[in-house]
C-alpha cells in the first residue's frame, strides 16, 4: 500500500469529526451579526468560512481513501489464491474500536472550532494520531472501514493439501469468519500490505462486477 493511500485512509478515520466541526463553523457564521458577516475586516467570518472549507476538503480526501482502498481490496480477489480450511477465527475489530471511539469522543466532541486555540489543539492531536497511524501501518484500526463492511481477523488455518500444519495470519474480510458457513475459503496475498479471505460466493460476485464493467 503506497504512502498516499495510507495517508488518505488515516484521514478517513475522522470523517464524523469533519462533519461535526464543519457544522459548528457554519453555526458560527450564522450567529454573527449582518454587519460582521459582510464586513471584509471580520476575522470571525473569514475564519469560519475558511475552516469550513478545510473540513470539507479533509472529508473528500477521506472518502477518496475509502474508495481507493475498496478498489484495491477487490483487485486482490483476482490475484493468485490459496485454498484453505479455517481452523479458528478471532474478530479483532472490536479490540480497537471502542478504544478509538473513546479517544474520539473525549478528545474532539468538546472542541470549539470557532476558537482558533481549539483549532490549533485539534490539528496538533490529529497530526500526532496520523503520524502514529502511518508509522505503524494501523489501517486495521479504522472504524469507518468497519462501518462500510470490512472486518479484521486473526485466523488459524490449514492448507487443503496439508491439514496437519497450522498457519496464523491477520486478514481483512467482508464475511463474518467467526461463523464460517463453508469448509473451503481462499486467501489472497495482496501487494498492498494486507491479506484477504473470502469464499466462492464472494469471488463469483466480484467476477460478475468485473464482467459488467468490461461490457460497459
Amino acid at each position: 500500500m503506497n504512502k498516499i493511500l495510507k495517508f488518505c485512509l488515516s484521514i478517513s478515520c475522522f470523517l464524523p469529526l469533519y462533519v461535526i466541526l464543519a457544522f459548528k463553523n457554519v453555526l458560527g457564521i450564522f450567529t454573527l451579526t449582518q454587519e460582521e458577516k459582510f464586513s471584509c475586516q471580520s476575522f470571525q467570518f473569514i475564519y469560519n468560512c475558511c475552516l469550513t472549507g478545510v473540513w470539507v476538503i479533509l472529508f473528500i480526501i477521506g472518502i477518496i481513501g475509502l474508495v481507493w482502498f475498496s478498489k484495491q481490496f477487490l483487485k486482490s480477489l483476482n490475484r493468485s489464491k490459496e485454498e484453505i480450511n479455517i481452523v479458528s477465527a478471532e474478530n479483532t475489530t472490536s479490540e480497537y474500536y471502542f478504544t478509538y471511539f473513546s479517544l474520539f469522543v473525549l478528545t474532539f466532541f468538546t472542541v470549539d472550532p470557532t476558537c482558533w486555540v481549539d483549532f490549533v489543539i485539534t490539528i496538533g492531536l490529529m497530526a500526532l494520531i496520523i503520524i502514529v497511524y502511518l508509522q505503524n501501518d494501523m489501517y486495521f484500526i479504522n472504524p469507518i472501514l468497519n462501518l462500510i463492511g470490512y472486518k479484521s481477523f486473526k485466523i488459524s488455518y490449514s492448507k487443503l493439501n496439508d491439514s496437519e500444519k497450522i498457519y496464523n495470519v491477520r486478514i481483512f474480510s467482508t464475511a463474518n469468519l467467526c461463523k464460517a458457513k463453508v469448509e473451503k475459503y481462499y486467501l489472497s496475498y495482496s501487494p498492498h500490505d494486507f491479506t484477504i479471505c473470502y469464499d466462492e460466493e464472494e469471488l463469483k460476485k466480484f467476477k460478475k462486477r468485473s464482467n459488467r464493467k468490461l461490457k460497459k
